[in-house]
């Protein structure tokens, strides 16, 4: 037998090579080591069959897992309809919308062409801080309230500026 070179270690092994052609193979193993090498084999296979068993039962229960996630999954998405109810809604909302400015247009032609016109001037001069403060006196009772002018006369102390306190109204 020749001599084979170990790739990347630089030694050089003798035995054990089997010859391509395998005829001299029978000469130099003898039925006990057969027997041997064959057990060992099997014995290298049998966990791998193991495994392989194992393997399998896992990707079985994978599969139907992720087929009853699926199931769920779609299930649940049916279940949704949320967007289809507001949806809905929003449709009721824009016909009432729609149908209250068709109204509108009908009552108030002028409105509808001119927000300049005379009923508009009209309107807006009916609707002021003192004529609100006129409407809540009548819904409060007897609740005394200044008219806007003298609210705006008042004096103010000089120190007001510094500390608000609870004179600020946000609305």
């Amino acid at each position: 037998m020749k001599p084979v070179p170990l790739p990347c270690t630089g030694q050089v092994r003798t035995e054990g090579i089997v010859p391509v052609d395998g005829a001299s193979l029978a000469g130099q193993v003898g039925p006990v080591q057969q027997m041997g090498m064959s057990a060992r084999i099997e014995g290298m296979i049998a966990p791998l069959q193991q495994m392989d068993r194992n393997v399998s039962g896992l990707l079985t229960r994978i599969d139907h897992d992720a087929g009853a996630l699926t199931q769920d999954i779609e299930t649940t998405i049916q279940g949704i309809t949320v967007h289809e109810k507001i949806s809905a809604e929003i449709r009721k909302v824009i016909l009432e919308l729609e149908s209250m400015v068709e109204r509108m247009c009908v009552l108030y032609p002028a409105l509808a062409g001119d927000p300049d016109s005379k009923e508009m001037a009209d309107m807006t001069g009916r609707y002021t801080m003192e004529r609100e403060r006129e409407i809540h006196l009548t819904i409060a009772g007897t609740v005394a309230v200044l008219p806007a002018a003298a609210v705006q006369s008042q004096e103010i102390p000089p120190d007001a500026g510094e500390d608000l306190g609870d004179n600020v109204e946000l609305f």
